[in-house]
């Protein structure tokens, strides 16, 4: 008899005392619009009725909502869980690169500290000579490793420019060039 009748309203209906209230079925729901009255509510309007239907149904869309919304804060747990877990990869590959940076840069000054002896041994216009086609900043870093009384004697046999500007940077122990054009910085 309360086939397809929402539980609230089962329960109103036991309330109010209507016969047949005490055993509901639990047969699938009927259509919305097939909510059979019985006799003994018709004390209800019509209005009335329809506004517990419309509550009944804003329940039933809510509980939806509220379920779309558990699932989209598992979703969101889910993709936070996978986002932390690629942060930390990051972080170890960051650590890795790192560790072999600085294994590289270790390298890089074994195999300066290498080449500014290689220069030292040479005869002073052989290694201007060379020193002239490299950029001024590797010159600097050579200069750098090498001994003062080499490296002024190399620096005497290299192009004036060139010399210069590697003169400025072992002056100012800066490894950057002066830019083209750019005024000159004095600390």
């Amino acid at each position: 008899m309360w086939r397809g009748q929402a539980p609230w309203l089962v329960a109103l209906m036991l309330v109010a005392g209507v016969a047949g209230a005490e055993t509901p079925t639990a047969e699938p729901p009927a259509a919305a619009s097939a909510v059979p009255v019985p006799g003994s509510l018709k004390h209800y309007s019509d209005a009335e009725l329809q506004l517990l239907q419309d509550l009944d149904a804003r329940r039933v869309a809510l509980e939806r909502r509220e379920q779309v919304l558990v699932v989209r804060e598992a979703l969101l747990d889910l993709a936070e869980e996978r986002v932390t877990t690629q942060v930390k990869a990051l972080e170890v590959l960051q650590g890795e690169i790192k560790q072999l940076l600085g294994n590289l840069s270790e390298k890089e000054e074994a195999e300066l500290d290498a080449l500014a002896r290689i220069y030292e041994n040479m005869k002073p216009q052989e290694a201007a000579s060379l020193l002239n086609g490299l950029d001024a900043r590797i010159v600097y870093d050579l200069f750098r490793r090498m001994k003062q009384k080499n490296t002024a004697k190399v620096l005497e046999k290299m192009d004036k420019a060139k010399a210069r500007t590697v003169s400025e940077m072992l002056a100012e122990k800066s490894p950057l060039p002066p830019l083209a054009g750019a005024p000159a910085v004095t600390p």
